[in-house]
C-alpha cells in the first residue's frame, strides 16, 4: 500500500484514492483494486475481538444467519449500497464472502455446518442467476468453487496435485497486478483484455522470480 502512495505522489495524484477524511481513506486504500488488504484487515481485527468474547461460541451460527438473511434481500441492500459508492460498496460486496468463510470454519466440526455450508453455495448460485441487483458472476463462481471443494475434500482421497504453491502465487500476483496494469496501459493500442491478461501474467512471472531469487525479502511481499 505504501508503494502504490508513493506512486501516486510521484505522478502527481494524493496518496489516497479520494479526497475524503482520512478516516474514510484508510479503508479504501492507495489502490483501487487493492482495497481488500484495509478490508481484510479490519475484518481479522474485528475477529480476533469476537473470539475473546462469550460471541465466540456462536459465531457460526450467527454469521450462516446473516448470509441467509443477504442471499435473500440480495435485491434490497445491494443497489443501495452500490449508490453510496466505496469504501462502503466494496465492503458490502465482500462481507457476504466472510460470512461464507467463517461458516466454512465451522463446517470443519459439524455436519450442519456442513450442510448449511452447501445450502450457501447453492444460494450464492441462485443470487448470481437470479437477482436483479447485479450480483457479480465472480463472486458466486468463487462460492460454488470453495463450496464444492470443501464436498470434494470430505468424499475424495488426496490428489497429487499440490495446490499450496498456487496460493502462494495467488498473493504477490494481486499486490502486483496494479504495477503490471499502469504499465501496460501506457502500450498503445491496447484494449482491456489484453492489459488484464498482460498484466497477470506479468505480475505472475514476477511472483515466481521473487520467491526463488528474492530471499526472505522477495518471499515476505509476495
Amino acid at each position: 500500500m505504501i508503494f502504490y502512495g508513493c506512486e501516486r505522489v510521484l505522478i502527481g495524484k494524493t496518496l489516497f484514492l479520494a479526497n475524503v477524511p482520512i478516516f474514510v481513506a484508510l479503508l479504501d486504500g492507495t489502490s483501487t483494486h487493492l482495497w481488500y488488504l484495509p478490508f481484510i484487515f479490519f475484518v481479522t481485527a474485528l475477529l480476533r475481538i469476537v473470539q475473546r468474547t462469550p460471541l465466540k461460541s456462536v459465531m457460526v451460527v450467527i454469521s450462516a444467519t446473516a448470509l441467509a438473511i443477504a442471499l435473500l434481500t440480495v435485491n434490497a441492500w445491494w443497489p443501495a449500497a452500490m449508490t453510496i459508492g466505496p469504501p462502503i460498496s466494496r465492503y458490502a460486496q465482500a462481507t457476504p464472502a466472510v460470512l461464507f468463510g467463517i461458516l466454512l470454519g465451522g463446517a470443519k466440526r459439524s455436519r450442519l455446518f456442513q450442510l448449511l455450508a452447501v445450502l450457501a453455495t447453492v444460494g450464492f448460485a441462485v443470487s448470481a442467476s437470479t437477482s436483479t441487483a447485479n450480483v457479480g458472476l465472480e463472486g458466486a463462481v468463487a462460492g460454488i468453487a470453495v463450496g464444492c471443494a470443501l464436498l470434494l475434500a470430505r468424499t475424495r482421497a488426496p490428489g497429487k496435485l499440490n495446490t499450496t504453491e498456487f496460493a502462494d502465487w495467488a498473493y504477490g500476483i494481486y499486490l502486483m497486478h496494479p504495477f503490471f496494469m499502469s504499465l501496460t496501459k501506457a502500450l498503445p493500442a491496447t484494449e482491456r483484455a489484453t492489459t488484464a491478461i498482460i498484466a497477470y501474467f506479468s505480475a505472475w512471472i514476477a511472483t515466481i522470480a521473487l520467491r526463488k531469487y528474492g530471499g526472505a525479502f522477495g518471499r515476505a511481499i509476495t
